[in-house]
């Protein structure tokens, strides 16, 4: 999969011929994406796949889900990460928008019949973050933001970052974006359809 993913945004970045979204900082999309996380709390790596739906109504508001499955590289187990949350953007400028969000999570280690068993973890991220074309002609994007975790089992991380770098062209997105936090570290490769 990580191979089809790649051929498809090599396949996107050949294409910036094409028109980009008429609205490319858009906050309604379907997303698949691949993500590597390294715990501190487990000592160990983790990698998978992930999906993401976001729909935005009205003029400022949305709606965002997602669904994570990761393999751990060493511990004889898997983590299923899930959450829903709801955001509110402000496109102050035409070429940047500037976002609030709060999103409930629901992360599971399942270890299977091993002495570690199963721990689950639910907490709430609160973020502030941007989005900002390089140019506005441009179909290139840098996003990055600040989130606080409140109330997390699975170490404790308090405040975070991320900063990521992307591209729309016509429908079709692709991004890459790195976060850090005091107890794990994640990279994450997304391709995105906007509507």
């Amino acid at each position: 999969m990580k191979y089809i993913l790649a051929g498809l945004a090599l396949i996107t970045v050949s294409a910036s011929g094409a028109a980009y979204a008429a609205n490319p900082l858009s906050y309604s999309y379907l997303r698949v994406g691949y993500t590597t996380q390294d715990s501190d709390y487990f000592n160990d790596k983790a990698k998978g796949y992930g999906l993401e739906a976001s729909w935005q109504f009205g003029e400022n508001i949305y709606l965002v889900g997602s669904a994570n499955h990761l393999d751990f590289d060493d511990l004889p187990g898997e983590e299923h990460i899930y959450s829903v949350g709801i955001g509110y953007e402000e496109n102050p400028h035409g070429n940047t928008s500037a976002y609030l969000q709060a999103r409930a999570f629901r992360e599971t280690a399942d270890f299977g019949p091993s002495a570690l068993g199963e721990k689950t973890d639910r907490w709430v991220r609160l973020s502030w973050g941007f989005r900002t074309l390089v140019k506005k002609s441009s179909p290139w994007e840098i996003d990055g933001g600040v989130f606080y975790d409140a109330k997390e089992n699975f170490g404790d991380r308090g405040f975070g970052g991320w900063v990521g770098i992307g591209a729309v062209w016509s429908h079709l997105g692709f991004q890459v974006a790195a976060s850090h936090s005091a107890s794990r570290d994640t990279v994450r490769v997304n391709l995105s359809w906007f509507f």
